[in-house]
């Protein structure tokens, strides 16, 4: 069923009256029944510092090495795209138990440096599971 102009209209303002406080949401109507959602995404800044998350089994080392980047991390959530503009900044790539206080100030520098350069609504830090008691105790 084809709707008027004027009722897809009226469609969009109520949609738009709904979603007001949302991310900056836009509707598009083709047809009532074949509808898009646009929006202009909110931007996200990734910090990455290695650890287990970014670990993969190396034979000829015997064991686990951090070698998967953050964009790599990126891409493996696909569904990630359509939530963020994410931008990954790779402050290093270290097994987390080589984490050091020059590390941890090298990290809080650099998001420091990159949310004060851009429109950034957030930001995230990957580590490994060596470090999450540092972290949470760090919040105390």
């Amino acid at each position: 069923m084809q709707l008027s102009n004027e009722k897809q209209i009226l469609k969009k303002e109520q949609l738009n009256e709904q979603f007001k406080n949302s991310i900056n949401i836009f509707f598009h109507v083709d047809d009532f029944n074949n509808y898009t959602f646009s929006r202009k995404l909110p931007q996200v800044a990734v910090f990455t510092t290695g650890g287990t998350i970014a670990q993969k089994y190396d034979a000829k080392a015997g064991g686990l090495v951090p070698v998967v980047t953050g964009e790599d991390l990126i891409e493996s959530v696909p569904p990630l795209k359509n939530l963020a503009k994410i931008d990954v900044f790779d402050v290093v790539n270290i097994d987390s138990s080589h984490m050091t206080l020059e590390i941890w100030a090298k990290l809080s520098k650099t998001i420091d440096e990159k949310l004060s350069q851009n429109d950034y609504i957030g930001a995230v830090v990957t580590h490994g599971t060596d470090t999450m008691q540092k972290v949470f105790i760090s919040f105390l």
